[in-house]
């Protein structure tokens, strides 16, 4: 939270190369009581743009099917699913 500086909840970024490429590999986290407010695609927004900043053209993410909150998180961030299923879970790629 802004003015208080309470986290509510945390995002990484995790960096690989692959094909020539840096690819950042998202994750996020929403505390429970503060879900529901955009602080999620809030978050993943600005580190997508400070990602891009740095040259990093590629995300993805690996969401578990079913999870909604996730599904529109990566969907407003510029991510689509692909048929690819990791450990049970969509891996999610930007275009």
């Amino acid at each position: 939270m802004r003015p208080s500086g309470q986290a509510v909840g945390a995002l990484q970024a995790t960096l690989s190369v692959r094909e020539r490429q840096t690819v950042a590999v998202l994750a996020w986290v929403i505390g429970v009581s503060y879900q529901r407010q955009g602080f999620a695609t809030e978050a993943a927004a600005l580190v997508v743009s400070w990602l891009r900043s740095c040259g990093v053209s590629r995300m993805s993410a690996r969401i578990h099917p079913g999870h909604h909150a996730s599904e529109r998180v990566a969907h407003a961030i510029g991510l689509r699913a692909t048929d690819v299923v990791e450990d049970g879970e969509v891996r999610w790629e930007s275009l």
